[in-house]
């Protein structure tokens, strides 16, 4: 009996030792909707992706640095994003499918030449040279304007004075001027536009001296690239002031004639100089990540404003809103 059962172990542990040893496999599941790219492959819509991002970058910094003038809302190409999304789908099928992404990129890239690169402004010395004289009337019946400038980087000069809305005089080799203006329930709008006239590179100029008229409310809009602004509105009846602009240097002087005035300034990395008569008080808020600040006869009220001493006892109050990068801020009076 003991030898038959040794028999039957000698049996089994040969049948045992004949069977080889199978390896076991790692079985990866891909999800249906999973995107695959093979090794080496190319993805169209991230490699445009990502150069669309440091393009635009580039641009924005060209643009708050004062390299170069663009007459465009870059924000309004946002919809190329909605694209980008659609070729992430359509790239995921075949040949066929990356046909038309590759087609669909390109159109994307000649549209985005045309809005931003036809519409931008690198300066070319001597290319144009354009000299002329700024003259607009006070329409009848109007009892207040609003004054919008738009001008590339340069040199722009404001003061008040003269019997015209707005008076003065332009230059620029790269730049062209233009005037348009409507009257509308008593107010009279004037923008005062500088068009990019060819796209080069180089250094160039800009300079645009105004005069405005110092009897009426005045509402002034500046929108600039980096620019050196001496603005004296000592004479001029300021409603309201908004400015944007790139790196600059602003020395603003405000007068008496303002009475519940706004100030909003909206810039880059900036050297500004503001001047006001002891008449007005003031109320200040600051949103910068890093300014030597230099403001005297003020208190702070919180972290981002501050008042002056005299503004619970004058009637005249005028409101800054300063939203700047880094930058050296001095308020004084006069």
């Amino acid at each position: 009996m003991s030898e038959k059962n040794e028999n039957n172990k000698k049996f089994e542990k040969e049948e045992f030792e004949s069977v080889p040893k199978e390896e076991v496999r790692e079985v990866k599941v891909v999800h249906p909707y999973q995107k695959i790219t093979r090794r080496g492959g190319f993805n169209f819509s991230n490699l445009f992706l990502g150069m669309l991002i440091i393009f635009m970058g580039i641009i924005f910094l060209g643009r708050t640095t004062g390299w170069f003038y663009i007459n465009i809302d870059l924000w309004k190409l946002w919809p190329i994003l909605i694209i980008l999304f659609g070729l992430s789908i359509l790239s995921r099928g075949g040949w066929v499918s990356s046909i038309i992404t590759v087609i669909v990129i390109l159109l994307i890239i000649a549209l985005v030449w045309i809005l931003v690169f036809m519409n931008l402004n690198l300066g070319w010395k001597g290319v144009v040279h354009e000299i002329g004289d700024i003259s607009i009337e006070r329409k009848h019946g109007v009892n207040s304007a609003l004054i919008s400038i738009k001008t590339g980087a340069g040199k722009l000069t404001v003061d008040g004075g003269g019997e015209k809305l707005v008076s003065g005089t332009f230059e620029s080799d790269y730049l062209k001027l233009n005037i348009d203006q409507k009257v509308r329930d008593g107010l009279q709008e004037v923008t005062i536009l500088n068009r990019p006239s060819f796209v080069g590179f180089g250094s160039h100029i800009n300079d645009l001296r105004l005069s405005i008229n110092p009897d009426i409310p005045i509402e002034l809009e500046l929108d600039t690239g980096a620019i050196d602004m001496d603005l004296d509105l000592n004479e001029i009846n300021l409603k309201s002031l908004d400015i944007n602009t790139g790196a600059s240097s602003l020395n603003l002087i405000i007068g008496d004639k303002v009475n519940n005035c706004n100030i909003e300034i909206d810039s880059g990395a900036s050297l500004i100089n503001i001047t006001l008569p002891q008449t007005v008080g003031v109320r200040l808020t600051i949103n910068s990540a890093l300014t030597s600040k230099n403001l005297n006869n003020f208190k702070k009220i919180d972290s981002d404003t501050y008042e002056s001493n005299n503004y619970h006892d004058v009637d005249k109050i005028v409101n800054i809103d300063i939203d700047i990068g880094v930058s050296s801020l001095t308020i004084d009076w006069y």
